[in-house]
């Protein structure tokens, strides 16, 4: 093989490194930015998934509304006519009792539909109609009297 021969043989052209050979299909760079391409894809879609896939993955609580209606609760039955200072007291302490569970309360309800809870005075703007569970737990708290 003459020198000239040997010099065109060498000079690979970076133009064509990743273009369709006849007869070798294709290039060697070509196939592994293909594979990288899909895995990265095949990899992305699966945690995408695990992140979205759960229906219902995202739901509210109105603590507000819970804390200011078991006070109203307590309140009306407090300061209805006969109810003695002695009762008053005990009220008072149901209500404490009450508000300390609150947390047990949503962290069963939390685990009971494996998902993320929100607060809603986090919720800026809510297009999607999040579930809120404000009554169901305002319900279990109301049962345990």
């Amino acid at each position: 093989m003459d020198k000239k021969s040997k010099n065109e043989q060498l000079n690979i052209d970076q133009t064509t490194l990743g273009a369709k050979d006849e007869d070798k299909g294709f290039s060697i760079t070509t196939q592994i930015m293909v594979i990288s391409v899909l895995a990265i894809l095949i990899i992305g879609g699966v945690l995408v998934f695990k992140q979205f896939g759960r229906s219902s993955s995202y739901k509210v609580v109105d603590l507000i509304k819970i804390t200011e209606t078991l006070k109203n609760d307590a309140r009306e039955i407090a300061l209805k006519d006969g109810v003695t200072e002695e009762q008053q007291g005990a009220i008072l302490e149901q209500l404490k009792v009450k508000m300390n569970r609150i947390d047990q309360v949503i962290a069963a309800e939390a685990k009971k539909c494996q998902c993320t809870l929100f607060t809603r005075s986090a919720i800026v703007a809510d297009e999607s109609g999040i579930e809120d569970i404000t009554d169901s737990v305002l319900l279990q708290l109301k049962k345990a009297q």
